[in-house]
């Protein structure tokens, strides 16, 4: 039996990227848990064409949103030709009949529980329907992810690795609720290190939401990784910088960087979000991380119905304030499976669009306080502000750990081009 496993653009290339910046690794976790009588091959279509006339017995397609109108054009091609298709991820979980329009089957959630189940009901002729497992998979002894379906040499992160899954913040724009629940689940410590030390280069990815989720499993995995000597990226919150010894820690397991996600200054907006933080103790909790040596970046949203034209620019001037290492600056995402997508769907505020308009610059919906184009306009404005010479140079210097890395991670944002005589007074002002 032969399995072909794709990841989709989040749009329509006309082009190939001459590699990628990290491999899919729920792929190669799906992969790693696909029995051994099955021959399992991989497309990136980002760095990839797909070959549409390999034989292959089963094609699985997973895909996010913005990627959803390339999956479904991939799925309609395979089963004309009548290959059977099964479509999972985020965006099938959240829209699980329009999936089954354009698949066999759609797996919704996490795979590990039914993934076995899928093969045997292909191979018996009865796959058809969704398949859902009734409880999220226990996260012992998981086997390594396959990494080696993916090209070599083709990927700026390969080494990305999975501590826990789950989060108790039902933040009204996120949509992991769907996929993982509301608590908290951990992999063995002990597991987590072997999976380094298995990696030759000891540069690594956590994945994880929050790998500070839970402060004490957070000590207890930072003290086992400092023997590897290791060198990592991650992401949390800002609870990190309020736990002096969880700093420590960080800093002394390899910690290079991590990325907050701060969202916004405001603390009413923060309320209605779901998060319970105080935006005015995030220096207080950034810098202590950066006591350390460890470089924050900071992520950021525009677009919240508390927000006005001003918020750009004190945004801009936060995030230079904090010497952020570097930045994202959004827009507002109503993601399907979202409490914000049924809220504005309720409201009547949802712009009837495709699902290939949602990647980063589109504005999806009528925002409140901001007309579309200055919210637009606004995060490209905050972006190049963000990433000019001067900025840089005032955050990352050149004696910072890390500075070349960040400078150009900096750079490569300065692609975001606007003309500033048209930028709306109010934004810049």
């Amino acid at each position: 039996m032969k399995l072909k496993l794709i990841y989709p653009t989040h749009r329509h290339f006309n082009h190939k990227r001459l590699f990628n910046v990290t491999i899919p690794l729920n792929l190669c976790v799906l992969a790693a848990n696909t029995p051994k009588d099955v021959d399992v091959s991989f497309t990136d279509a980002y760095i990839q064409d797909i070959d549409y006339k390999e034989h292959v017995d089963l094609v699985g397609i997973t895909c996010l949103t913005p990627s959803a109108f390339q999956a479904y054009k991939i799925a309609d091609r395979f089963r004309d030709k009548g290959t059977k298709v099964i479509l999972g991820g985020i965006h099938p979980s959240a829209m699980t009949e329009e999936a089954l329009k354009h698949s066999d089957a759609v797996v919704v959630g996490e795979a590990e529980g039914v993934w076995k189940n899928v093969i045997e009901d292909f191979k018996a002729g009865r796959l058809s329907g969704i398949y859902e497992s009734e409880t999220k998979p226990d996260l012992s002894n998981m086997p390594f992810p396959k990494r080696d379906i993916c090209l070599p040499r083709k990927y700026l992160f390969r080494n990305l690795v999975e501590t826990s899954r789950g989060c108790p913040f039902n933040c009204m724009y996120c949509s992991d609720w769907l996929i993982y629940g509301p608590k908290y689940r951990f992999r063995p410590i002990e597991e987590v290190v072997e999976e380094v030390k298995s990696m030759k280069k000891k540069f690594i990815f956590f994945v994880d939401n929050n790998i500070v989720g839970n402060m004490d499993r957070a000590k207890q995995l930072f003290e086992a990784l400092i023997p590897l000597k290791i060198k990592w990226f991650g992401q949390g919150s800002v609870n990190l910088g309020y736990d002096e010894e969880a700093c420590k820690l960080a800093a002394r397991s390899g910690c290079l960087s991590i990325l907050f996600g701060l969202e916004t200054l405001k603390k009413d907006v923060l309320k209605t979000i779901g998060k319970p933080v105080d935006p005015g103790r995030y220096i207080e909790s950034i810098s202590r991380v950066q006591k350390y040596g460890v470089n924050v970046q900071g992520e950021f949203i525009f677009g919240f119905d508390g927000d006005t034209p001003d918020v750009f620019k004190k945004t801009l001037d936060f995030a230079i304030k904090a010497k952020l290492g570097s930045a994202r600056f959004a827009i507002l995402k109503p993601y399907p499976g979202t409490r914000l997508y049924d809220d504005l769907e309720k409201e009547g505020r949802l712009k009837d669009i495709g699902w290939e308009k949602f990647h980063t610059s589109n504005v999806l919906f009528k925002p409140i306080g901001l007309t579309e184009e200055e919210l637009s306009m606004g995060r490209d404005w905050a972006y190049n502000e963000f990433a000019s010479i001067s900025s840089i140079y005032k955050r990352v210097g050149f004696a910072k750990k890390s500075a070349i890395l960040f400078w150009l991670m900096n750079l490569a944002n300065r692609k975001f081009k606007n003309n500033r005589g048209n930028i709306p007074p109010a934004v810049s002002s």
